[in-house]
């Protein structure tokens, strides 16, 4: 799902944010793939734990609006007790267990908030990426490329 969200930072988000900056309002994407500051934590199961707990600070920071991407894949499945110990400093409790951080989110970003359930829409669409457009192709592959070189 790379190409779908570069689209997203570099098109969509980029044209939102254009519009909504005649309203003075401020559009901060959220992104994992740029990484969760984790310097200075030594042992594995602090840094497990401090992944979690801003996974779930992020999504309270991004109300009212939550967007979950899910690909093709589940995603990481941290230890039972670093996720346990993650929902009790939220005062969540997960209906889950032996859940992705994925599905951590998405439980408590979209399921878990009766707020947001009533504003949650939920799609799965798989893409056939060799029945892709062509134009759309060469569209993604110079951005994917540039992307790629500036993170080499």
């Amino acid at each position: 799902m790379q190409a779908e969200r570069d689209a997203l930072l570099h098109f969509v988000f980029r044209a939102l944010q254009e519009k909504m900056d005649k309203k003075r309002v401020r559009l901060e994407p959220i992104d994992y793939r740029w990484g969760i500051l984790t310097t200075g934590e030594i042992e594995k199961e602090k840094k497990e734990l401090m992944i979690l707990k801003v996974c779930l600070q992020d999504i309270d920071r991004s109300d009212p609006f939550f967007i979950g991407i899910i690909g093709d894949r589940y995603g990481w499945v941290p230890p039972e007790k670093r996720m346990k110990d993650a929902e009790k400093e939220k005062g969540f409790v997960s209906k889950m267990d032996g859940k992705s951080v994925t599905a951590l989110e998405i439980e408590y970003g979209a399921l878990a908030s009766e707020k947001q359930l009533k504003r949650s829409f939920f799609f799965r669409e798989l893409l056939q990426y060799d029945k892709m457009p062509e134009d759309i192709i060469k569209s993604l592959n110079p951005l994917c490329n540039e992307l790629k070189k500036q993170n080499s």
